[in-house]
């Protein structure tokens, strides 16, 4: 198993056990996500035969999350309350952009780094989210990303308790693409974080499967399952 970007190998250990026509692949992660994700410090999954394991995050079950809609997920754990939807790119995504908007709200004072925030490909392929810079340079096809997707926005908002009060996620500008961007989101106790997650794709395009977005928090981390079409 290899990765072409982080280096899976040094993120994860892998055991591979050959049997009458399959495999047992057991998985641990050298920290944190997929070790929780399998509810113990290894979990397995079961591939046909010997070859590349191509939706990894379908065969794990995600904790603590509810499916709210077809494309809408919500994670719900420790005091922190997290939710994704992603309707337009659900079944949009034959270019290099995938939109997914968020909410997060917690009852402690919570900090999240954009750095911190990443999506796993069906293959595990870890892909962070995508730089400022990066959104900027492609201002034609972004403005047109976020007018297509207007329509198919959700009230992400709705699935929250009345909050304390409301802050927007700018990690991102919008066409133009002028403004201030935030490194970090600073939230209050019972304040709700609202924006968009923007992730590029290595490849130009993103393959149909299962995907997990990771937020990483105040030491901890909300996993959400992302299907596309």
């Amino acid at each position: 198993m290899t990765s072409r970007q982080d280096d899976l190998a040094q993120r994860y250990d892998f055991r591979f056990e050959e049997r009458v026509g399959a495999v047992e692949v057991t998985v641990q992660r050298r920290g944190s996500w997929l070790t929780d994700l399998f509810g113990g410090k290894w979990g397995r999954l079961s591939v046909e035969r010997i070859g590349p394991i191509r939706d990894l995050c379908a065969a794990v079950e995600f904790e603590h999350v509810h499916t709210l809609g077809r494309a809408l997920s919500e994670y719900k754990h420790d005091g922190l309350q997290v939710v994704a939807a992603y309707y337009y790119s659900q079944s949009n995504h034959d270019f290099p952009w995938l939109l997914i908007e968020v909410g997060a709200l917690a009852r402690e004072a919570t900090e999240i780094d954009r750095e911190q925030i990443e999506l796993i490909t069906p293959s595990g392929r870890v892909v962070r989210l995508a730089a400022q810079a990066r959104w900027a340079k492609d201002s034609r096809r972004n403005a047109l990303l976020l007018q297509q997707a207007t329509v198919s926005r959700h009230q992400v908002s709705s699935y929250f308790p009345t909050p304390y009060q409301t802050q927007a996620l700018r990690f991102f500008t919008r066409p133009p693409n002028d403004g201030l961007v935030q490194q970090k989101l600073h939230l209050l106790p019972y304040e709700l974080g609202l924006g968009d997650l923007l992730f590029e794709s290595p490849t130009g395009l993103w393959d149909e499967g299962s995907y997990a977005l990771v937020i990483r928090y105040s030491g901890a981390e909300a996993m959400l399952p992302i299907d596309l079409r």
